[in-house]
């Protein structure tokens, strides 16, 4: 561990631990030159001396800065410190936190909120695909819900962190290395080392998440097994995938989403990978669609008002419908939205 008022790369002064990983651990960090306050991530000291390692943090950092979307953590420097050869990037510091523990924290999530961070994943997904990196790693860990600096919209805003893993997509063709990734999230060609790795292995996972998202639960059954990596494995590569509501049944979590996500779910999730979704952005239309809830009150929710002139938001035939409570994801346990009719008397909810 760095200790406090530590100096790295001559312009970081360490303020405090904020986080270790197994190859690196992250500081708040002052940055001298501008007072700013940064989040600095060096090489675990006992794996400074490993080419290999040192070549992917490296990696690290020049892939995450190639990547035109602001739902990326932004890189502001990068070097090995003269003093202790120790590798280093600065980035900006965020403040909220991981998609893991909202859902933790808070449960199960509405539509309304999966498709918002969608939006903004497969937006960092886009870009990261369009300058031929893969993520390979995406979980709910690695998806962070910074807090909006902004005075309008989602009062917070997703980053996708951690391209420690990620390969330009040209070198991951023809890579002949061991399996990464996490295995509750990792595509079926991620668990042998040098297959066919591209755009379609970010794709797989957001199925899972989806899933998770709206369950508070893995998809996987053998999460809680004596073995569940070999057990999980079996599962990602043999048994028969079945359809997410039915899972949601066999876990007892009853009708949490209408039966078109299925569809959505199983292109995800396909193992032949060229029968998946062919790029995230079709990914995330796709889930438009099959949330349609979510596809017709999201301009609304997302401008944080009432839309008074607004066409009916549920396709029903009987009257206007309205939103009148704007959206707030992941802070309260109360439903979302209201819905009334025109002359103000509460028609329901959506949750």
């Amino acid at each position: 561990m760095l200790a406090p008022g530590t100096v790295i790369g001559g312009d970081y002064r360490i303020v405090s631990p904020l986080r270790e990983g197994g190859m690196g651990a992250v500081y708040v960090a002052e940055q001298l030159s501008t007072g700013a306050q940064r989040a600095l991530k060096v090489i675990q000291s006992d794996m400074v001396h490993d080419p290999d390692l040192r070549k992917r943090f490296e990696q690290e950092a020049r892939v995450t800065a190639r990547i035109a979307s602001d739902h990326v953590v932004q890189v502001v420097g990068a070097g090995v410190d003269p003093n202790t050869f120790t590798p280093w990037m600065a980035m900006e510091l965020l403040r909220g936190r991981t998609l893991a523990e909202a859902v933790e924290q808070g449960g199960p999530m509405a539509p309304e909120q999966v498709l918002e961070i969608f939006t903004q994943l497969c937006h960092a997904l886009t870009a990261a695909h369009q300058a031929g990196v893969v993520h390979r790693d995406l979980k709910p860990e690695n998806l962070f819900l910074a807090e909006a600096q902004r005075t309008s919209g989602s009062p917070y805003f997703v980053k996708v962190l951690d391209f420690g893993i990620a390969r330009v997509r040209a070198e991951a063709k023809t890579a002949r290395t061991i399996a990464v990734g996490t295995p509750l999230w990792m595509a079926p060609e991620q668990t042998t080392a040098g297959s066919n790795i591209g755009t379609w292995t970010d794709i797989w996972p957001l199925g899972l998440i989806a899933f998770w998202m709206l369950t508070g639960r893995e998809y996987w059954r053998s999460t809680d097994s004596a073995d569940p990596t070999v057990s999980v494995m079996r599962e990602i590569l043999f048994d028969p995938l079945v359809p997410a509501t039915q899972r949601a049944r066999e876990l007892g979590l009853g009708e949490r989403f209408p039966a078109s996500f299925d569809a959505w779910f199983a292109r995800c999730v396909c193992r032949e990978a060229d029968g998946r979704y062919p790029s995230a952005a079709s990914a995330r239309e796709a889930l438009t669609a099959a949330l349609p809830v979510t596809a017709t009150l999201l301009a609304t929710l997302r401008a944080g008002m009432v839309d008074e002139d607004a066409p009916d938001r549920l396709g029903r035939d009987r009257h206007e419908m309205r939103a009148i409570l704007p959206l707030h994801p992941g802070l309260v346990d109360e439903p979302q939205v209201r819905l009334v009719d025109e002359g103000g008397r509460l028609e329901g909810v959506v949750p």
